[in-house]
């Protein structure tokens, strides 16, 4: 589901799995305003939103013993992956693991990874990463 996370908690009601965009889920529309950071207490916060966002769907999926996907978009980092870890592999990887600790945190683990990229080096890249961590 993009754009709407209230959205997506009812459709998890109706499928086995559902697929969510880290890049847009908690953020809504690619806005491409630059977010420069003044320190981590910044950046935290904002993780700390998305994943108040996020917790309700990791939840409704882990009562109903749905599964998830959580499918990293290169076109589609959010402003605040961007800024912290520019447009590369390395801000894909952290995209869905940032979404993957909120799952932990919750004691779900029904989730699986995907990355997704029309450069197909920069897929390759990010799921060489994804497998060494």
């Amino acid at each position: 589901m993009h754009f709407a996370p209230k959205v997506a908690v009812r459709v998890a009601e109706a499928f086995e799995k559902i697929r969510i965009n880290p890049g847009n889920f908690a953020d809504g529309r690619k806005t491409f305003k630059e977010t420069n950071y003044e320190s981590p207490e910044q950046y935290a916060a904002e993780v700390e939103y998305a994943e108040e966002i996020f917790t309700p769907l990791v939840e409704k999926c882990k009562s109903l013993n749905r599964a998830m996907r959580i499918g990293t978009n290169h076109g589609s980092l959010s402003a605040r992956i961007l800024s912290y870890y520019g447009d590369t592999p390395r801000g894909m990887v952290e995209s869905a693991f940032e979404f993957a600790r909120v799952c932990r945190k919750n004691d779900y683990h029904n989730f699986l990874f995907s990355m997704k990229a029309s450069n197909p080096l920069v897929m390759v890249q990010a799921y060489r990463l994804l497998a060494a961590e």
